[in-house]
């Protein structure tokens, strides 16, 4: 597959090459905001091989995995194949950064939207309005603390961006923090956001 965004033609090798990798566990902060909730649609964007489409779907939740790379679908299908819920997660392949949009999200049609290590600022607005009230939105996206070199700027948020977004929609905010897990030698840390859409009659909490 070659396609006319070279970051889904990186990825696109990256995943042939290790086709055979286990899937991954999911992110802590995935699983901490989402244990207790109750399931229902959502959204996974950027889902890569799917390893939080598939811890969602073997919890009841009905999953919309979108991403750029074919070959990380069929790695995803295979996963759900084996966990025993692909008839709960349904795949769509499209460029997510393309101009104009390939792909659209559905106003209110989901319960919880997550956008984990994948950045494209115009998205969050769709986000914001795919989500239903009383529905949840959760971000794990990279930033940077450090001056970022050539044109990573792209892929990262500044600290405390998340945050200041989701106040701007007024929403209630769960948590937000900063965390730098990977080692001493990287200038790259997580911005982490979980943020719940106040129903209608509700007032949002700050």
């Amino acid at each position: 597959m070659t396609t006319s965004n070279p970051q889904i033609d990186k990825w696109e090798t990256r995943y042939k090459a290790n086709a055979t990798a286990l899937l991954k566990a999911p992110l802590d902060p995935i699983v901490e905001a989402t244990t207790t909730l109750k399931p229902g649609k959502a959204l996974d964007l950027a889902c890569g091989p799917g390893r939080h489409a598939v811890w969602l779907a073997q919890r009841g939740w009905d999953v919309d995995a979108v991403d750029g790379s074919s070959a990380a679908l069929h790695q995803l299908l295979n996963f759900a194949n084996t966990n025993g819920c692909s008839h709960r997660i349904h795949t769509i392949c499209a460029d997510l950064e393309a101009k104009p949009s390939v792909f659209q999200v559905p106003k209110e049609r989901y319960d919880l939207i997550i956008n984990c290590h994948f950045l494209h600022r115009p998205l969050f607005e769709a986000i914001q309005h795919g989500i239903r009230g009383g529905g949840y939105f959760i971000g794990i996206i990279h930033s940077a603390i450090a001056a970022p070199s050539s044109n990573e700027n792209n892929y990262l948020v500044q600290p405390g961006e998340l945050k200041q977004l989701v106040q701007d929609w007024r929403w209630e905010i769960i948590s937000s923090r900063e965390e730098n897990k990977r080692g001493n030698d990287t200038q790259l840390a997580d911005s982490i956001i979980v943020a719940r859409r106040p129903n209608r009659q509700s007032q949002a909490v700050f």
